[in-house]
């Protein structure tokens, strides 16, 4: 499938396991802005906290978009594919960016939810955050942003409620079922 999709939600919600998976079903590339970010964090000697990362984000988005999304697509994983799947979409502004960077291709916006108490779980699960460290995280105006301006901006949204493989077959009917062409 010859498809460009970009993945977003609230932390916790696992877009990241969700559009790995729909990757490899679908034979596309992938990579995550979040890897990114970590990336030069650690490559300009940079703690690689969720603030630090939501700081350095934020100064991407705000000084080199067009640098960064180009980044993002370049080093997508594997080097060849059809397509591609981006996860950790967090600004409205780099929706845009690559939707223009991608032309003529479509890019399809797909926000990821989950019940509120299995991804509050699932973040206790993962360790290294409590609730309150969240709702601060979530006060950003980049998590801000993915609640508001990305969740209508979505042309998808799913439930990751249940499984991981039960979203991924959403999101391949929807595509199927909306003739998103191979």
């Amino acid at each position: 499938m010859n498809v460009n999709l970009v993945f977003s939600g609230k932390l916790g919600c696992g877009k990241t396991t969700v559009s790995k998976l729909v990757a490899l079903r679908i034979g596309a590339r992938w990579n995550s802005f979040g890897s990114i970010v970590k990336r030069i964090a650690s490559e300009r000697g940079l703690p690689t906290g969720r603030e630090t990362l939501q700081a350095l984000g934020a100064d991407l988005v705000s000084n080199s978009p067009e640098a960064f999304c180009r980044k993002v697509i370049s080093e997508a994983e594997p080097s060849s594919g059809h397509g591609l799947v981006v996860d950790g979409l967090r600004h409205i502004t780099i929706l845009k960016q690559i939707q223009q960077l991608l032309l003529p291709a479509p890019v399809i916006p797909i926000y990821v939810g989950v019940n509120e108490a299995v991804r509050i779980d699932r973040i206790k699960r993962r360790g290294g955050i409590n609730i309150q460290d969240l709702q601060r995280l979530e006060s950003h105006s980049t998590e801000i942003e993915v609640m508001d301006d990305l969740l209508k901006s979505a042309r998808l949204l799913v439930d990751n409620t249940k499984t991981p493989e039960n979203t991924v077959e959403q999101i391949l009917n929807w595509l199927k079922a909306n003739h998103i062409p191979d």
